[in-house]
């Protein structure tokens, strides 16, 4: 009997200690995790957990979500804003047409953070070549960006004046029913 509860307690010592030098290693644990993207600011960046529409730092709605809930309002609401099946069909290839290239630029823009942190972890310093993947996460975020913005100026010409006024009285409205809550 206690030669089987020696035998258990080492075991369990050896198997702790061998737990441990597993989350010692490089690429193990919470390192592994940002490797994987699975970290909390890869979290945060694909907002895991979270409302979908996200805050930039200064507590303001995004491009992107500004566009999709735009979007989104005129769909629901194209009877009241007398939104046509023409109109509706130019809109919905804006959509997926930006919704993919919103797919690709995060694509790149995980490439680009994986060479970084191989970068980081090589034992040898890669200054010029990190500062270059730096230039090239904000390039492909400023073509992010400006695609976003076409993508809105495409939307904004697809609708009527008299559309684009119904919607901002309908913004307004919708306000007005926030701040009485």
């Amino acid at each position: 009997m206690k030669r089987n509860l020696m035998l258990l307690i080492g075991a369990l010592l050896v198997l702790g200690a061998m737990t441990s030098m597993v989350f010692a290693e490089p690429g193990q644990g919470m390192s592994k995790m940002m490797h994987e993207g699975k970290g909390m600011s890869n979290m945060m960046h694909r907002a895991e957990g979270m409302p979908k529409m996200m805050m930039d730092e200064s507590n303001e709605m995004s491009m992107e979500d500004m566009f999709f809930k735009r979007v989104k309002m005129i769909y629901s609401d194209q009877e009241e804003l007398g939104v046509t099946e023409e109109q509706l069909g130019k809109i919905k290839e804006v959509k997926t047409a930006l919704k993919k290239d919103l797919i690709m630029k995060e694509a790149e823009l995980d490439i680009v953070m994986v060479d970084m942190m191989a970068l980081m972890y090589d034992d040898e310093t890669h200054g010029d070549k990190m500062k270059e993947l730096i230039d090239k996460k904000y390039e492909v975020k400023k073509e992010k960006a400006k695609r976003v913005v076409d993508a809105c100026m495409s939307l904004k010409e697809i609708l009527t004046e008299e559309q684009k006024e119904k919607m901002k009285e309908m913004k307004k409205g919708m306000k007005k029913g926030h701040m009485s809550k």
